[in-house]
């Protein structure tokens, strides 16, 4: 995983109230975490690889697009929900498991 990818889920753990549920942050936050030049479609290819890995589902909201801030006021929040990092599974460990989906040893 990438070392970019990794910061951003760092910033959804510790901006999340509970594992699980629906959290918001600000793209302000976002860019303070990830550079001041963030992009939607980088936002969006990051968004790509947690939800590759299991470890975050990031909704950003309206279409793809080279905007590099939202212009709204209700655009400027990232919805997102951080999954359990031990039920995470990568590439190497198989593919990901849908929730609900449990492991057989």
């Amino acid at each position: 995983m990438a070392k970019e990818a990794l910061k951003l889920y760092l910033l959804l753990v510790v901006s999340t109230v509970r594992v699980g549920q629906e959290g918001r942050i600000s793209w302000e936050v976002l860019e303070k975490g990830l550079g001041a030049s963030l992009m939607r479609k980088r936002m969006d290819r990051l968004a790509k690889v947690l939800k590759r890995y299991g470890l975050a589902d990031i909704r950003l909201g309206g279409r793809s697009g080279q905007v590099r801030r939202p212009g709204r006021r209700a655009d400027r929040q990232v919805r997102f929900t951080v999954f359990e990092f031990g039920a995470a599974r990568g590439r190497s460990a198989g593919g990901l498991r849908q929730q609900g989906e449990h492991r057989d040893a």
